[in-house]
């Protein structure tokens, strides 16, 4: 609901904003709208951010190699480190988002998918909330 909101609302009001004065950036709009101190702000939260996305992916990848293939966690996330930068490094970020659109399209094809054959087994939806904790833990 959201990204439809964004893109049919938000998007193109910004998408207008932007052309007329030139915006090229998220930072270039912040900057425009209030000032350079709150592009800063942002930038460096924005960076916090994805340092931990990338951490918490790489601490994921190594309980992965660790539970599939028994290498100690420190060396699987060293692992992960290298596949990464030499994946970015070989095919770059045209390539990243290749692969991406690939990912999206299995997962969508898997969830749909499993749906139905998830719901089939706990006898649709009224099964699956029947079956689901009554305090919400799990």
């Amino acid at each position: 609901m959201g990204s439809l909101v964004l893109g049919l609302a938000v998007g193109p009001r910004i998408r207008r904003l932007a052309q007329a004065h030139d915006l090229r950036t998220v930072g270039d709009f912040l900057e425009h709208r209030y000032d350079r101190r709150v592009r800063a702000v942002i930038a460096a939260l924005l960076w916090v951010a994805t340092l931990f996305i990338l951490a918490g992916q790489l601490i994921a990848l190594a309980w992965i190699l660790n539970v599939v293939a028994g290498i100690p966690r420190n060396v699987g996330c060293a692992i992960g480190g290298v596949v990464v930068t030499t994946y970015f490094a070989a095919g770059g970020l045209l390539t990243s988002a290749w692969v991406n659109l690939v990912q999206v399209t299995v997962k969508l094809i898997g969830f749909s998918l499993a749906l139905p054959l998830v719901l089939g087994r706990v006898g649709g939806m009224s099964g699956l909330l029947a079956a689901a904790p009554a305090d919400g833990t799990y």
